[in-house]
């Protein structure tokens, strides 16, 4: 599926071997810095937990989502991660999640976080803040 927006055309995609490695590289270093452990992450990734997608900004590696659509028609991202660390690509990630919504039909998208800073920008993408859980009603 393809978008094109004023500035950038945006396509989710099945991700390759090389996403992959370098969404696992740049999500290591974040979690790193948070002192996080990701082995359950993957582990939930590995047992088909959730679903990964790329999204590519005119042709490039922008992002890659880790979601899981639940029983209630709700699109859940449980985790995304730059795949170009010097590019400021939210607007590309807002827009291609959803996209990925619009795909699925769902009518409700939510994600947690705990960058404040993060919460202030979806706010602007129509969603609502609950609890460092962010919701968007379809």
């Amino acid at each position: 599926m393809k978008l094109m927006c004023a500035e950038k055309m945006i396509e989710l995609v099945a991700p390759g071997a090389t996403a992959e490695a370098l969404a696992r590289k740049n999500f290591g270093v974040i979690a790193d810095r948070l002192g996080e452990d990701l082995t359950e992450f993957y582990d939930s990734v590995k047992k088909g937990f959730f679903q990964q997608t790329e999204i590519l900004a005119d042709g490039k590696p922008a992002y890659m989502i880790f979601w899981h659509f639940t029983d209630q028609k709700s699109l859940h991202v449980n985790a995304a991660v730059s795949l170009d660390m010097t590019a400021d690509n939210f607007d590309v990630l807002m827009r291609a999640v959803d996209m990925l919504a619009a795909r699925l039909k769902a009518n409700a998208i939510g994600f947690h976080t705990a960058r404040r800073g993060l919460l202030l920008k979806v706010e602007k993408f129509g969603y609502r803040v609950e609890n460092l859980q962010v919701f968007k009603q379809l």
